[in-house]
């Protein structure tokens, strides 16, 4: 549940860059740089959990499927918004992947709402 919640909140700030007025987004850049690493953690962890749990893709393909895309667009939020940290190490994936930026986006308000109501198997 906190995978769709988090998946919704940043998926529209990635989507509509204008929801956050551009001071008040000049204002919180380096907060949102690091809110976007941690996101990237996030969705790494969450993209490795749900590949150590693949015995639940038998029971509840459905749930494991939502478990991995959210990890892995957790991951890409991540990248987007933690842009202004990540330039100088990231040897040009930044660049690749914000002509994409509203379709991640569009995908995490998806997925953050399917995750809010498809429960865990257990």
């Amino acid at each position: 549940m906190i995978f769709g919640i988090m998946n919704i909140f940043f998926g529209v700030l990635v989507w509509s860059p204008s929801f956050v007025s551009p001071d008040k987004r000049t204002k919180f850049a380096n907060a949102l740089s690091w809110a976007g690493i941690i996101l990237l953690i996030w969705g790494l962890m969450g993209t490795g959990s749900s590949l150590a749990g693949i015995e639940y893709f038998g029971i509840a393909p459905l749930y494991w499927i939502l478990w991995l895309s959210g990890g892995v667009i957790s991951l890409l939020l991540g990248v987007i918004l933690g842009i202004n940290l990540l330039k100088r190490s990231s040897g040009g994936i930044v660049e690749k992947i914000l002509p994409y930026q509203k379709i991640i986006g569009s995908a995490a308000i998806t997925v953050g709402i399917l995750q809010l109501f498809v429960q865990s198997p257990l």
